[in-house]
C-alpha cells in the first residue's frame, strides 16, 4: 500500500517535507465521523512539537477532513465488521508493515485503526492507541455493563493491547487503574458553555449508517422541526431539512438545537454532554460498542437509549422529557482533560 505524506494537514507555517522520513505515522479509522473529528486537535499537538506527520485515512474520514480544509491524497478503505474482517485485518497489517518499514517513524499513532498497531508491534515501533474502545478495557471504572456486549468489545479491541500507550476518549467521568492509559474527552469545539446557547427549537439528527428514516418521518408527523445531517435517506418528508455532513454547519445546529437524535457514537455523545443537550441515542442490536455507549449514557441520565427498530416507541417519552428538562447535567470539562492535554502528556512519557 502506498503511504501518504500530507504537508498540508497541519497549521500554517509548519512544513512536512516528503523527502524526510516522518516522525509520526498517524492512522485514522474511516467509519463514521468521530475518529476524523479528532484530527485537528491531534495535528495541533504534533505540530507545536515540530513533528513531521504522515496521515493515513479514508472512507468517511476523507469527506470530513475535506470539510475541515484538510486533504487526503490516498483513499484507505476502513475495515468494517463482518465474516472476512480478520482476514482483511491481517492483510492490512502486512501492507502497513511494509509502509512503515520503508520510512520508519519514531511513533505510530492510531485512532481506531488496529492493523497499524499490529504492524508497529512487529517492527518494535512505539505506538499510541487512541479511541473510545479503550474505555472498555479491564481496569476502567465504568460500572457494570451488559456482559455479552462488553465481552464483544474486549475481543474486538484485543489488537490494540499491543500499543505502548493508550488514550481513551470518553463522554462520561471515569477513572482507570490501567498503566499507560489516560482517560480524556474530545477537544472543545464550542465557545458556549452548557446551557448558554439559545434554542432554535429544532431536533438535530445524525445517523452514521443512513438508517433513521422512519424515526425522522415519525418526528415530522409529530410536528417537530427536524434537520438531518449525514448520508441521504429515502422518502423523507419535504418539510425535513436534510444536509450533507458539514462540520461547521453541524456544530452551529448543535449549539442551538433543543435536542439530538442520533446513532450512539462516542464523540457526539461527548459533545452533547459538554453542551447539556439531551440525546436519544440509537443503536443496532449487533453493534456492541454503540449499545454500550447508549446504555452508559442512559444510566447517567444524560440520554434516552433505544434500538433503531424500537425508536419510534420511545420518541414521545423522549420529547416529553426534553420538555420537562428531565436530563442530568454533567461537568465533563472539569472531570476529564481534553484530548490535546492527554496526548501532550503521553508524548512526554515517550520523550517526543
Amino acid at each position: 500500500m502506498g503511504s501518504v505524506c500530507l504537508a498540508c494537514l497541519v497549521p500554517a507555517g509548519y512544513v512536512c517535507p516528503v523527502s524526510v522520513h516522518p516522525e509520526v505515522a498517524y492512522f485514522v479509522h474511516g467509519r463514521g465521523s468521530g475518529h476524523a473529528s479528532r484530527v485537528p486537535a491531534v495535528l495541533g499537538v504534533l505540530s507545536t512539537r515540530g513533528l513531521r506527520v504522515r496521515l493515513f485515512a479514508g472512507g468517511s474520514a476523507t469527506r470530513l477532513l475535506q470539510g475541515l480544509q484538510l486533504t487526503v491524497d490516498e483513499e484507505r478503505a476502513p475495515i468494517l465488521p463482518g465474516p472476512a474482517s480478520l482476514l482483511r485485518l491481517g492483510r492490512r497489517a502486512l501492507q502497513d508493515r511494509r509502509a512503515l518499514a520503508a520510512a520508519p517513524p519514531k511513533l505510530v499513532l492510531s485512532d481506531g485503526d488496529q492493523a497499524s498497531l499490529l504492524a508497529a508491534r512487529s517492527l518494535a515501533l512505539p505506538a499510541v492507541a487512541l479511541g473510545h474502545d479503550q474505555v472498555f478495557r479491564s481496569g476502567v471504572a465504568h460500572g457494570s455493563l451488559p456482559g455479552w456486549a462488553l465481552a464483544a468489545q474486549r475481543l474486538n479491541q484485543a489488537p490494540t493491547l499491543v500499543a505502548t500507550r493508550a488514550i481513551a476518549v470518553h463522554f462520561l467521568p471515569v477513572t482507570s487503574s490501567v498503566e499507560g492509559l489516560v482517560i480524556a474527552r474530545p477537544e472543545p469545539q464550542f465557545a458556549a458553555k452548557p446551557g448558554a446557547a439559545g434554542s432554535s427549537g429544532k431536533i438535530l439528527c445524525y445517523f452514521r449508517d443512513a438508517n433513521g428514516a422512519s424515526v425522522v418521518r415519525r418526528l415530522a408527523a409529530l410536528g417537530q422541526e427536524v434537520v438531518v445531517y449525514g448520508p441521504a435517506m429515502p422518502a423523507l418528508p419535504t418539510e425535513v431539512q436534510r444536509r450533507d455532513f458539514d462540520p461547521a454547519g453541524f456544530r452551529a445546529e448543535l449549539l442551538t438545537c433543543r435536542a439530538v437524535i442520533a446513532s450512539a457514537g462516542s464523540n457526539l455523545l461527548a459533545e452533547c454532554v459538554l453542551l447539556g443537550k439531551p440525546i436519544l441515542a440509537l443503536y443496532r442490536q449487533a453493534d456492541s460498542e454503540q449499545r454500550l455507549n447508549a446504555f452508559m449514557a442512559a444510566r447517567a441520565h444524560v440520554a434516552e437509549a433505544a434500538l433503531f427498530g424500537e425508536a419510534e416507541q420511545t420518541l414521545k417519552r423522549f420529547l416529553a422529557r426534553v420538555e420537562r428538562g428531565d436530563f442530568a447535567r454533567i461537568d465533563l470539562a472539569a472531570a476529564l482533560p481534553p484530548l490535546s492535554a492527554a496526548l501532550a502528556a503521553t508524548l512526554d512519557t515517550l520523550e517526543l
